[in-house]
């Protein structure tokens, strides 16, 4: 609900400020300023609402160098499948919201004042599809699931090239609501399958190293976005 609700903020609230402000210097200016004031203040919501987190204090003496951890982390097999992924889904997502401004403006022919349309629609359609896709994952499996969700997010992004000046909104929003259904599937499994992979690590290496897996996996997410 945080990805999808981040998605809303930054493929829909952005644009619609620069088109709103007419798109000058100045509108850019303000979108900046926006989303910096929005992102550091989720940012200090985090940091107080964990600061009373239980913590687990380590001798130094018996901590293992950090590049040793990564290095043992990078054997596991099922995090670098992982990882791959995840920097496949991620970058799949940045890049379609990047493109999507641009398709509004020089294919349809429209404002990107529009771009809430669609942002509710994928927002909707992630939050909707969760119990869905929940129940096929405990029929199918999250990987079965991964691979059924991607294959019908392939259809809805081929979509767009039957998408012209003439198309209505109502087919807008539609085709937002089903890149939020599938976009829900992937999401879903991919983050669910880190635990799995955590759980892997303890069984092959019989030491926990939750932190230094969990890190991995959230530097590769912030850095395919």
């Amino acid at each position: 609900y945080g990805f999808a609700t981040g998605n809303l903020i930054g493929f829909s609230l952005s644009p619609w400020i620069v088109g709103k402000l007419g798109g000058s210097e100045a509108a850019y200016a303000v979108m900046g300023m926006t989303l910096s004031g929005l992102v550091f203040s989720f940012c200090l919501i985090c940091f107080f609402w964990t600061s009373g987190a239980p913590v687990a204090y380590v001798d130094v003496a018996k901590k293992t160098p950090q590049l040793k951890q990564i290095r043992r982390a990078l054997e596991n097999t099922s995090l670098r499948a992982l990882l791959l992924t995840k920097t496949l889904l991620v970058t799949g997502v940045s890049v379609s919201g990047g493109a999507l401004a641009f398709y509004v403006t020089a294919v349809m022919g429209n404002s990107l004042t529009i771009l809430p349309i669609i942002g509710l629609s994928i927002l909707a359609g992630t939050i909707v599809s969760q119990p869905v896709w929940l129940k096929i994952a405990v029929r199918l499996g999250k990987r079965n699931t991964y691979l059924l969700g991607s294959f019908f997010y392939i259809f809805c992004a081929l979509s767009w090239l039957l998408g012209g000046p003439e198309e209505s909104l109502w087919i807008f929003a539609l085709r937002g609501l089903m890149f939020g259904i599938t976009t829900g599937g992937t999401l879903l499994t991919s983050q669910s399958m880190l635990p799995d992979v955590l759980d892997h690590e303890v069984r092959r290496t019989n030491t926990r190293n939750e932190g230094v897996l969990t890190g991995l996996f959230s530097t590769v997410e912030r850095g395919s976005a």
